[in-house]
C-alpha cells in the first residue's frame, strides 16, 4: 500500500490540491450559503451538525430556488449544478504559503502543497445517499510555521510518506446517509462542524482532524433534534516516565507511549427550536470518556443524569446557544459552552470563581440589496482558563480509589483528538475580537478584508507561591505548566493526599487574561478569490491572501516551571527554622523561573502569504 501512495504522491509534486463536497465536508461553499440565508429568511434555521445528508442539501436549494428573491435563487442554481452536475469530479490545485518574518534575525518560511483528488456527492435509489473525496496531497513542511496562529491544515496523518523532501498523505472524506422523510441516520469518516459558528465551533470545529462518525437527525419544520457519537484518538501528551509512574500504569494496564489510541469517544446530543421567526435556540451537551463504549450515551436524557445514576466519571459539557434576527439580513448570534460552573457563588454575585467555558457572539450583517456589497462580520470569543482540559483518573493500585493518573497516562478525557483542538483553536484563558468585511466588486471576484485583536495568558503566573513550588519541585517535565489545553488544574502523586486534589487557584478562581504577563496579538490583511464560470472545460480559481500579523510577548504559551525532580525537602521531621529556609530557598527559585520566562518573551512581526490554484472538472 505505501508502494502505491508513493506512485501517487510522485505524480503530485508538479500540481497542486484541495476539495470539498458538500455531502461529506462541512467547509463546502455550501455552508455559507445556508448561513446568508438563514439571516435573510429565505430558509428556517437549520441544524447545527455539518455536513449535512445529500437528501437536506438537496431540499434547501431547492426552496431557495423555489423563493421570490431571483439573486438567491440564482446562487442556489450554480450551487445545486455544482454538486448534482455528476457523481464525480477532478481536481488538482495548490497552496502555497510562505511567512516572512522579522525578529532577531530575518527569516522566510515557506510551504507547498501539491495533490490530486476525486470527489462527488450522488443518490443510490430512493433513501440512500453518499459523499465522498479520495486524494493524496503533499507537503514538503508540516510544522505550520508558514501559516498564521490559530490556522491549522487538519489533512495531515501520521504514517507519511516521505519523497524527496515532501510528505504525502491520504486526504479521505466519506459519509453516507439513509433518510425517510423527516428522519436522517448519517455514518462516515470526515471532517465535522457543530452549532451556529460552522467555519470556527467552539465544540466540533471543521479544522479539527478526521473522526469516524454516526449520527441520527430529526428535521421538523420548527424542531430538530440530533445524537451522535465521534470516534476519537486518544494520546499521551507527556513523554517522561518517573518510576512512580511505571509503577502506577503497570498497575493499570495504560502505556507511556506518545502515540495515538482507540476507544475514546465523543457523543453528543442537542434540541433546536424555531421560536419565532426571529429567534432560534438550543440546547445541547457533549461528554468524552474513553477506555470502553458506552451505548447509555445514545438515549435521548441528559447526560447528567446517565452518568450519575450508571456512577461515571466522564468529562460533560453542556451548553446553550441563540440567534436573534431583529430586522432582516441582520443576525446576533451567541453560544455559551460551559465545563464547570460554581452557580452558588455566581448567585451570590461574586465572579471570582470556577468558571470553565467558552463563549461566543457574533453579529453579521448580509448586504442584500446592495449588489458589490456581501457579509460584515464582528466576532467576539472568550476562552476561560483550564477550558478543555482534564486530567485522566484511573484506579489507584494501592487503595483502590480512583484517583489522577500522570500526565504519562493516555488521556482519555481531555477535549483533543490526536493530541489536538477537537473545538476552538484558541488556548484557555484567551480572549479575541475579529473583524470581517467581504464584497464582490464583479460577479466572480469576491474580497475580503479581516483583522483580529486577541491577548493570552499563561494562568500558571498567578498562582500562589506554595502552588507554584508544589510544580517547581515535581520531577522535570512532570507537569505541563504552559497554559495551553494540556494544562489542566490537578496534582497528582503516589502516595501524597495533596497532590491528589486540585490546585486551589485553579479550581476556586477565575484568573481570566488577569495575569500580569499577557500576549497579545494583531493581525489584519484580506482575500482576493477569483471563479470563473462552471463549463464544460470545468471551472478554475485562484485565490491571494495576505496577513500581517504583531505579537507582543510572544512566548507566553511556554513552560513556566519545568520540575527540578523534588529538590526541596519539606519532611515533617523538619524544626520550623529548617522548614521555613526550605521555603525562601524555594521561593527565590520560583522568583528565578519565572524571571527566565519573562526574559524569554520577545515581539514579533510577520508577513505571511498564501496563493491557492485550482482547476475542477
Amino acid at each position: 500500500m505505501k508502494k502505491i501512495t508513493a506512485c501517487i504522491a510522485a505524480l503530485l509534486l508538479a500540481v497542486f490540491s484541495l476539495s470539498a463536497q458538500a455531502s461529506a465536508d462541512p467547509t463546502d461553499a455550501f455552508y455559507e450559503l445556508v448561513e446568508r440565508w438563514e439571516m435573510m429568511g429565505i430558509i428556517n434555521t437549520q441544524p447545527p451538525l455539518r455536513p449535512y445528508p445529500l437528501k437536506l442539501i438537496e431540499e434547501i436549494l431547492t426552496n431557495v430556488i423555489q423563493s421570490e428573491n431571483e439573486n438567491e435563487a440564482a446562487l442556489a442554481k450554480d450551487c445545486y449544478a455544482r454538486i448534482y452536475k455528476r457523481p464525480y469530479r477532478v481536481r488538482v490545485d495548490g497552496e502555497g504559503n510562505v511567512r516572512f518574518a522579522k525578529d532577531d534575525a530575518d527569516k522566510i518560511n515557506y510551504q507547498i502543497i501539491p495533490g490530486l483528488h476525486i470527489f462527488g456527492d450522488f443518490a443510490f435509489p430512493k433513501f440512500l445517499t453518499a459523499g465522498y473525496k479520495l486524494g493524496v496531497v503533499a507537503t514538503n513542511d508540516t510544522s505550520l510555521d508558514s501559516v498564521p496562529g490559530g490556522v491549522v491544515q487538519p489533512y495531515f496523518f501520521k504514517d507519511a510518506i516521505s519523497l524527496k523532501g515532501f510528505e504525502a498523505f491520504w486526504d479521505v472524506d466519506a459519509s453516507f446517509a439513509f433518510n425517510y422523510e423527516n428522519f436522517y441516520v448519517q455514518a462516515g469518516v470526515n471532517h465535522s462542524s457543530f452549532g451556529p459558528f460552522y467555519n470556527d465551533s467552539a465544540i466540533i470545529s471543521p479544522n479539527a482532524k478526521h473522526t469516524a462518525n454516526f449520527s441520527l437527525l430529526f428535521n421538523g419544520k420548527k424542531v430538530s433534534y440530533t445524537q451522535a457519537m465521534f470516534g476519537l484518538s486518544a494520546a499521551s501528551p507527556v513523554p517522561y516516565v518517573s518510576p512512580l509512574d511505571q509503577m502506577m500504569l503497570a498497575s493499570s494496564g495504560a502505556q507511556p507511549q506518545t502515540t495515538l489510541f482507540s476507544k475514546k469517544f465523543l457523543s453528543i446530543h442537542s434540541l433546536n427550536a424555531q421560536i419565532f421567526k426571529w429567534l432560534s435556540a438550543s440546547f445541547y451537551e457533549t461528554v468524552i470518556y474513553g477506555d470502553r463504549f458506552e451505548p447509555a450515551y445514545m438515549i435521548p436524557v441528559p447526560y447528567m443524569i446517565t452518568q450519575g445514576l450508571l456512577g461515571f466519571d466522564d468529562n460533560i459539557f453542556m451548553g446553550i446557544n441563540f440567534s436573534v434576527r431583529p430586522i432582516k439580513n441582520l443576525e446576533w448570534s451567541n453560544d455559551f459552552y460551559i465545563d464547570d460552573i460554581e452557580l452558588s457563588q455566581l448567585l451570590k454575585f461574586n465572579f471570582d470563581t470556577k468558571l470553565r467555558g467558552t463563549f461566543q457572539s457574533s453579529i453579521k450583517y448580509v448586504f442584500s440589496d446592495i449588489s458589490w456589497l456581501d457579509m460584515l462580520r464582528i466576532n467576539y470569543t472568550m476562552v476561560t482558563p483550564y477550558m478543555y482540559a482534564h486530567c485522566q483518573k484511573i484506579t489507584n493500585p494501592v487503595t483502590g480509589a480512583l484517583t489522577i493518573a500522570p500526565l504519562t497516562a493516555i488521556n482519555y478525557q481531555e477535549y483533543t483528538t490526536a493530541g489536538e483542538p477537537l473545538g476552538l483553536a484558541l488556548s484557555p484563558n484567551t480572549e479575541q475580537v475579529s473583524l470581517s468585511l467581504s464584497v464582490t466588486p464583479v460577479k466572480w471576484v469576491k474580497v475580503t478584508g479581516r483583522g483580529s485583536y486577541s491577548r493570552h495568558g499563561n494562568v500558571n503566573e498567578s498562582l500562589s507561591p506554595i502552588e507554584m513550588i508544589e510544580y517547581l519541585n515535581a520531577p522535570e517535565g512532570y507537569f505541563t505548566t504552559d497554559g495551553t489545553i494540556h494544562n489542566h488544574q490537578n496534582y497528582f502523586r503516589l502516595g501524597n493526599p495533596l497532590y491528589d486534589s486540585y490546585v486551589p487557584s485553579a479550581w476556586d478562581k477565575f484568573g481570566f487574561v488577569s495575569q500580569d504577563t499577557l500576549m497579545h496579538t494583531f493581525k489584519a490583511g484580506a482575500d482576493v478569490d477569483f471563479v470563473t464560470p462552471d463549463t464544460k472545460f470545468g471551472r478554475l480559481s485562484l485565490s491571494v491572501g495576505y496577513t500581517f500579523e504583531y505579537i507582543i510577548n510572544y512566548g507566553v504559551d511556554k513552560p513556566i516551571f519545568n520540575g527540578n525532580g523534588g529538590k526541596y525537602n519539606f519532611s515533617t521531621d523538619l524544626s520550623e527554622e529548617q522548614f521555613l529556609k526550605e521555603v525562601e530557598k524555594a521561593m527565590l527559585d520560583v522568583q528565578q523561573a519565572l524571571a527566565d520566562w519573562r526574559a524569554n518573551l520577545t515581539n514579533r512581526t510577520n508577513h505571511y502569504i498564501t496563493v491557492t490554484l485550482k482547476y475542477e472538472w
